[in-house]
């Protein structure tokens, strides 16, 4: 009986009440170290060689990567303009699938600290390829640094310009007729 009356007596509820006055403002903390920023990278006329349909590109030389860093690649899909006539660059994140007559072609990637390996593949004969699919494509390499951390998991990466925005990249030198992919 006695634990009973004590249970039920510390049930009891209590007005609270006003928050009391703000307190003062403490000390700055110490600043802390910049951040790193995204690099990226342009590469023209990169075509997919025959037999094993690939490409190796390097980053410049004077890029020092690092084991944490990460690699988006984007490739040039089109050129189309917006309603005032202007030309507009669409990029596609690789890994990416297209359907042709012949089946499908996956065009997809892997990437150490020093380079990137670009690589198709086929559900059918790889000879039957056309030099559209193989030949003279804009391929835009995107370093982003590993160690960010809180803050950027919003970027949506298949977007190459949300990436260009949220990364602070810069913009690339504009392209003359004869360099646009399709």
């Amino acid at each position: 009986m006695a634990i009973l009356v004590i249970s039920i007596s510390s049930c009891t509820t209590k007005t609270i009440g006003p928050p009391g006055p703000q307190g003062d403002v403490g000390p700055a903390g110490p600043t802390g170290a910049a951040g790193e920023s995204a690099f990226v990278f342009e590469y023209s006329n990169v075509d997919f060689v025959g037999p094993d349909y690939d490409v190796f590109l390097n980053y410049p030389a004077d890029f020092e990567g690092l084991e944490s860093d990460v690699t988006l690649v984007y490739l040039l899909w089109e050129t189309t303009t917006d309603g005032d006539g202007n030309a507009l660059e669409v990029w596609r994140q690789v890994p990416q699938t297209i359907f042709t007559q012949n089946g499908l072609i996956n065009y997809n990637f892997d990437f150490t600290r020093i380079d990137f390996h670009l690589f198709l593949t086929t559900e059918f004969d790889p000879v039957l390829l056309e030099p559209i699919d193989t030949d003279d494509w804009i391929v835009r390499a995107v370093i982003v640094p590993g160690d960010f951390w809180g803050g950027r998991t919003s970027v949506d990466h298949s977007d190459y310009y949300a990436v260009q925005k949220a990364y602070g990249l810069p913009d690339m030198p504009a392209r003359s007729a004869t360099d646009r992919r399709k």
